[in-house]
């Protein structure tokens, strides 16, 4: 459970927010949202989703699924009795082979002034990894999607059970093994500090 949770003995329930499409395609939402929510439910997330979400975003009017303000947050906490949210964005989704599918994900507390506790995404594409003889190849998105919630799901749990935000690792292959590496002695240093956005 998170630091600052009200209650850190319960289970943690999220409402799972229908996904937000950002890519240029048509890709299968509910259907994709019922495996996301398989995948939580494996990990032992208490979900909220389906039906009762579809009503809670109709009756506050909630067309744009991809954030969650202070009154939809509010709202959410005391209807639905979520302690989160989860937004979940499609980035990247085609069924042609090689099939490609990427997803973000964010955590957002249903609090008072609700903030991103939590984010992780996946992207990968079907011929990534073709390995020998092309038998790494993955020639179905659903696959890809199944691998994607799964591995976002133990990101969250993993959170969940010590507050911390994990930074992915990369492949054990030592093909991916890093040549350099270098860390600014300024990130380590006590105080808060100041981070330039810069346009795309």
């Amino acid at each position: 459970m998170w630091p600052g949770h009200p209650d850190e003995k319960q289970p943690i329930r999220i409402a799972l927010l229908p996904p937000e499409n950002l890519t240029e395609t048509f890709p299968p939402l509910r259907e994709i949202e019922l495996v996301a929510e398989r995948a939580l439910a494996r990990a032992g997330i208490e979900v909220v989703s389906g039906a009762l979400v579809d009503e809670f975003l109709a009756r506050h009017r909630i067309r744009n699924t991809g954030g969650l303000d202070r009154d939809a947050a509010r709202a959410a906490q005391t209807e639905l009795g979520v302690s989160a949210a989860m937004i979940t964005s499609i980035v990247l989704y085609r069924e042609l082979e090689p099939p490609r599918f990427g997803v973000l994900m964010r955590l957002v507390s249903a609090a008072e002034e609700p903030e991103i506790l939590w984010m992780d995404g996946f992207g990968r594409a079907g011929d990534d990894s073709p390995g020998l003889l092309g038998l790494g190849n993955v020639g179905s998105v659903r696959v890809l999607e199944e691998e994607a919630f799964r591995t976002t799901a133990r990101s969250l749990v993993a959170f969940l059970h010590d507050g911390r935000q994990r930074s992915p690792s990369c492949p054990t292959s030592s093909k991916f093994a890093p040549r350099i590496a270098f860390r600014s002695p300024s990130v380590t240093r006590k105080g808060a500090l100041t981070v330039a956005v810069l346009p795309f």
